[in-house]
């Protein structure tokens, strides 16, 4: 039902450098992620692409009827898009190019042991343009049958960002769960709950009166964690695995 992983992503070509922290919580019927912490030396234009897969049905962008054939659409101040009972939602008002658009390819361009066969289909394809200068940034997805359950769901979120910088990404939902990537010793204060801390870099998913730690480095050793006034010494373990913290 629930789950956080991020990712400390590296790229490099004759272009230039770009350096990012994602983030992922899946909660329920949506997923949050967040990108912070950019070191960009790239000369073209900086993007994100939020789904691509077959084009089925209507697709809604900012408000019920609003649909879009098929083209490729550049599309200012986009609030949400809506596709085949999914939600795309820009944690701001963004830039997109929608592509909407058929197109050709062999399995075999993917793996050699693939079909040669030439496949023809039809896409949906939301890419969110990200400006260089403020590259922290985010995006939801989320399962909604209809356009207007989108528009309810925008005006409404289930979900809030604590945080969304360098040392800490951290999304706290609705019904109290809080999910955070600490990238060094840090801290957040979950809504109106005591504020939890911790003394090494770790994730923590903190649900109700539970709570798990895990390291996604796979380096183990021992962390800190405080909620409150209560703390707790947590032995890590090497293969990324999850503890729960007994307070």
């Amino acid at each position: 039902e629930s789950g956080l992983t991020v990712m400390h992503h590296n790229a490099e070509s004759e272009k230039g450098n770009l350096s990012v922290h994602k983030f992922w919580a899946a909660h329920k019927t949506l997923i949050v992620c967040l990108m912070a912490n950019p070191e960009v030396s790239i000369l073209d234009s900086v993007y994100t692409v939020l789904d691509q897969c077959r084009w089925r049905g209507d697709v809604t962008v900012n408000e019920p009827g609003s649909i879009f054939r098929e083209g490729v659409h550049e599309l200012k101040s986009v609030e949400w898009i809506h596709h085949a009972g999914f939600a795309y939602m820009p944690l701001s008002t963004s830039d997109l190019t929608l592509r909407l658009t058929t197109v050709q390819g062999k399995w075999s361009d993917v793996n050699k042991a693939g079909s040669r066969e030439t496949v023809t289909e039809k896409i949906f394809m939301p890419v969110l343009h990200q400006p260089k200068a403020s590259m922290a940034a985010g995006y939801v997805v989320a399962s909604c049958k209809t356009p207007g359950d989108t528009q309810s769901l925008k005006r409404r979120p289930d979900w809030r960002v604590l945080r969304n910088d360098g040392q800490c990404q951290s999304v706290l939902f609705r019904d109290g769960t809080c999910m955070t990537a600490f990238a060094s010793s840090g801290a957040v204060k979950p809504g109106k709950r005591k504020e939890l801390s911790v003394d090494k870099a770790c994730l923590v998913l903190l649900s109700g009166n539970r709570l798990w730690v895990s390291d996604p480095t796979h380096a183990g050793g021992t962390v800190r964690v405080r909620l409150g006034s209560d703390q707790s010494q947590v032995i890590l373990p090497t293969d990324g695995a999850s503890v729960e913290v007994k307070f």
